[in-house]
């Protein structure tokens, strides 16, 4: 007999100090044999320097489950905005999507490939 019992929704608890979050237009990506560690930096327009803003360090197998997670929900995004932009048709136009200035750097450590 198979175990149909569903484990209750984890709740996440964002401390005060973390609520406001973090800006970031840029993330380099360093993937060795037990861990991937995602670098969010901020960038200014023009600039040669970027600031690391926030490190997390995954395991291969959470980042890979990370890395789904974020696919669909960017997908969902972008077919509620389909829907938005064809019900306001007209309204207002949208800017080009090659105008932004967000970046991914993927480093390949101990000679792993990404996933």
């Amino acid at each position: 007999m198979s175990d149909t019992t569903k484990k209750p929704p984890v709740r996440m608890e964002v401390p005060k100090e973390l609520a406001r979050g973090v800006y970031s237009n840029m993330v380099s990506i360093t993937v060795a044999e037990n861990e991937v560690i995602l670098d969010f930096a901020m960038m200014m327009p023009n600039g040669q320097d970027a600031e690391v803003v926030s490190r997390v360090v995954l395991t291969p197998q959470v980042a890979k489950n990370f890395m789904s997670a974020f696919q669909n929900a960017l997908l969902d995004f972008d077919i509620a905005r389909k829907k938005r932009e064809k019900s306001a048709a007209g309204e207002c136009k949208n800017f080009s999507e090659n105008s932004n200035l967000s970046s991914v750097k993927v480093n390949r450590g101990n000679g792993l490939p990404a996933f």
